[in-house]
């Protein structure tokens, strides 16, 4: 099989670096042998560049992203959603998008994955039939080196025919492109990763994996924790009782965590070839509802941060723009709420370095899951928890 019977599709797109742009360089279709340097830091703090998003506000460019969450849970309409909006430049439901080429590396068949993305198309008005969209023809083994250097062969060749730059690749899911490593294993982990690493950087492209959460422990994906240190982005993904889909930011490297965006999964009619025959697919449609991610009850302790939150505001809170391109927020200092957890005794300890670390800890925990915003200094409520 060569490299054009494996990924089929046209487009077109250029990609940067986020914080700042790195030198060209030819690439090879090699693994890398260029001399391992060093440069000073003035090359790069002199020549910083603004955050350049591949979607707006929620994953940059030149990253390693990961959306994870149970079977069923909806995380490959995530990908597939985000995918299309960037290959066709459609806003990603409000938010804007570099629209570049994407390669998709999928590990179920052809007809499923067809109906979703025809499924996509049909609710959202939007034709993929030129799209820079590329499929895979089978799943990949991105923990051997020699297969994923065939894979990133195979995206070059089809990409100089066509004139297209890479800017997101990615990979559906991470078990049935893994290959014959064990993911529990940090040292074949770390391989996965490499090799995820050097197709990315070879393209200056951002690489979005899709994983599934833990056997025991839903609230990490699945596998040896170095997983997560390597993503720039992770989102999680979570389905409720009432099929309401949500995509919660569990990481983002350098900058608060984005709101959480909810969806319902719709039916969509789907007429065969032949134009006889309906058949169905299905695809995302966001939705306002307010619903609680499974699992992520307030404690006791969590509460009661909060209503100090609501206090602090009262009594502190002053309305900013906290980050460029965000509406004013009625906010406080995050000195000034650690203060208030103080007084108020949060923590159970009489040693101040405990009472310190508790409180910070806590302060990350409400971020991450969404109950406070913080940026910076400031510290916010976005939205009433339930």
């Amino acid at each position: 099989m060569n490299p054009e019977d494996f990924l089929n599709g046209q487009g077109n797109c250029e990609t940067y670096a986020p914080g700042y742009d790195f030198p060209d360089e030819k690439q090879d279709s090699k693994k890398s042998t260029r001399k391992f340097n060093f440069i000073p830091v003035s090359e790069i703090i002199n020549n910083l560049k603004p955050t350049r998003w591949l979607i707006n506000g929620y994953i940059e460019q030149h990253t390693m992203t990961m959306i994870f969450g149970d079977p069923a849970s909806g995380k490959s309409f995530v990908a597939i959603d985000k995918s299309c909006c960037i290959v066709t430049g459609t806003p990603y439901h409000g938010h804007d998008v570099s629209q570049g080429a994407v390669f998709y590396i999928a590990g179920e068949g052809h007809n499923g994955l067809g109906r979703r993305f025809k499924a996509w198309e049909q609710h959202n008005g939007i034709s993929l039939e030129n799209a820079p969209l590329y499929i895979a023809e089978r799943p990949a083994q991105l923990f051997d080196e020699k297969h994923a250097n065939t894979v990133a062969d195979a995206v070059q060749e089809l990409a100089d025919k066509h004139g297209v730059t890479p800017c997101l690749i990615v990979i559906d899911t991470l078990a049935r492109n893994f290959g014959g490593g064990d993911e529990n294993s940090t040292k074949d982990m770390n391989l996965f990763i490499q090799h995820v690493d050097e197709l990315k950087d070879r393209w200056k492209a951002t690489a979005l994996t899709v994983h599934h959460t833990g056997h025991n422990d839903k609230d990490r994906a699945r596998g040896a924790i170095a997983l997560k240190g390597a993503m720039d982005h992770e989102y999680r993904v979570q389905k409720d009782s009432c099929d309401i889909i949500t995509l919660q930011s569990t990481k983002t490297k350098d900058g608060p965590n984005p709101a959480p965006l909810s969806f319902e999964i719709v039916t969509v009619p789907l007429p065969l070839n032949s134009g006889n025959i309906l058949i169905e697919g299905a695809a995302l449609s966001k939705t306002e509802t307010q619903t609680r991610i499974k699992g992520k009850k307030l404690s006791p302790q969590k509460r009661r941060a909060v209503d100090i939150l609501r206090t602090c505001l009262i009594e502190k809170g002053e309305k900013r723009y906290v980050r460029k391109g965000m509406a004013q927020v009625d906010c406080v200092t995050l000195e000034e709420y650690r203060e208030y957890l103080r007084v108020e005794n949060i923590v159970d300890s009489d040693d101040p370095d405990n009472i310190r670390r508790s409180i910070s800890r806590l302060i990350t925990q409400l971020t991450n899951e969404g109950i406070i915003g913080s940026y910076g200094d400031y510290v916010w409520i976005p939205d009433k928890p339930d």
